[in-house]
């Protein structure tokens, strides 16, 4: 099973044409699960500022952004991960931390 995980910056990427986006289309595309941390849409939206002084260009993307969230699988983000949760995340298995 393949997976992707997308982060603020590749929601962006996903929504706007630049050179580099045919790799991440596909990459999109060929995964059989996409996720993405829950934070990522609120990071994303107010990336889009960055991108656009337009109004109506941002109420475009942004409405692309969110279009593309619906699609996704959306991880909780906790504020915080005890040590062997995050080592099964890594390496697949409990590594036994105390």
């Amino acid at each position: 099973m393949s997976r992707l995980g997308l982060d603020s910056t590749a929601l962006l990427s996903l929504c706007v044409d630049h050179p580099h986006r045919t790799g991440l289309v596909d990459a999109f595309l060929g995964a059989e699960v996409v996720s993405a941390s829950a934070l990522a849409l609120t990071e994303a939206i107010a990336g889009i500022d960055r991108l656009t002084d337009s109004p109506i260009d941002r109420g475009d993307l942004e409405d692309e952004v969110r279009l593309l969230w619906d699609q996704l699988f959306v991880a909780p983000s906790e504020r915080r991960h005890p040590p062997e949760r995050c080592a099964q995340n890594r390496w697949g298995h409990d590594v036994g931390y105390p």
